[in-house]
């Protein structure tokens, strides 16, 4: 008699720790989807505020420099647009400016640029050259293909057309 119900113990506690068991994979289970999505989610806020605080620390930068630029100061321009790059992570390979094309009221500098970047850092990079404060950035022969160096970069040549007044 001790020996069936040491036996039905045996199986009754067997069946608690199984239905134990069970209970908590299925909890845990989606437990752990819920942790990976707010993982991601987290990671996308992290780079979000690294941009952000990067655009800041530009913004700091130019504070000083707000005012438009002209013919005779052209080379703020230049600098303002490196700085820009620097912002997003962008690795100048060459810049070569053009000869100066004067019209009535501005004057409109072509850069030759090569460089290379990652694909965001390039987007964020060109839809920033709206947003400069001293002069009209016009991209110009634009043309992409992936870095010979490193297979996750792009390697760009474009043209800026720089316009700042006469």
């Amino acid at each position: 008699m001790i020996d069936l119900r040491q036996k039905k113990m045996v199986i009754v506690f067997s069946g608690i720790a199984v239905t134990f068991f069970i209970l908590s994979f299925v909890l845990y289970m989606p437990l752990v989807g819920q942790i990976k999505k707010k993982s991601i989610e987290t990671k996308a806020l992290e780079m979000e505020l690294l941009k952000a605080r990067n655009i800041v620390n530009f913004m700091k930068t130019m504070g000083s420099e707000t005012r438009l630029v002209t013919e005779d100061n052209l080379p703020i321009a230049t600098d303002t647009l490196m700085k820009q790059g620097e912002v997003y992570h962008i690795d100048f390979i060459s810049t070569k400016p053009g000869e100066p094309i004067r019209e009535n009221a501005y004057v409109m500098l072509p850069i030759d640029i090569v460089l290379e970047s990652g694909y965001p850092e390039l987007g964020d990079f060109l839809g920033s050259l709206d947003h400069l404060g001293n002069c009209v950035v016009k991209v110009d022969e634009f043309e992409t293909a992936p870095s010979a160096n490193d297979p996750s970069k792009l390697k760009t040549r474009l043209t800026l057309n720089i316009y700042v007044l006469r």
